[in-house]
């Protein structure tokens, strides 16, 4: 088969029937959220190397790296945790807390 016709290693395709069962979950999810005073949040899917390991050389063998134009290495989130702290730090520190933020994102391991 021609390897444009190939996923890569790890990926799913997910087909209409699929889909829809998936949203059906994501809207229940985000209604009982919402009810209990959630906010849905969305972050980038890939942000500097840097917010999800503090040493560039450690731990970071599992998560897919690459260059901005500036040279600077960003990472496709392996998890979301960070990203939604590094939001909240950034644009709610001077809020009472708790912070109620819901998410459904894609992560890249």
């Amino acid at each position: 088969m021609n390897d444009i016709f190939l996923k890569p290693s790890g990926v799913k395709d997910f087909l209409p029937s699929t889909v829809r069962k998936k949203r059906i979950v994501e809207k229940q999810f985000n209604e009982v959220f919402r009810k209990w005073g959630y906010e849905e949040v969305i972050t980038p899917s890939f942000e500097n190397l840097k917010t999800f390991v503090l040493d560039e050389q450690a731990n970071s063998d599992n998560i897919f790296k690459f260059f901005d134009r500036n040279g600077k290495v960003m990472a496709l989130r392996p998890d979301v945790t960070k990203s939604i702290a590094r939001m909240a730090a950034t644009y709610y520190s001077d809020n009472s807390m708790p912070l109620r933020f819901c998410y459904i994102s894609n992560v890249f391991r």
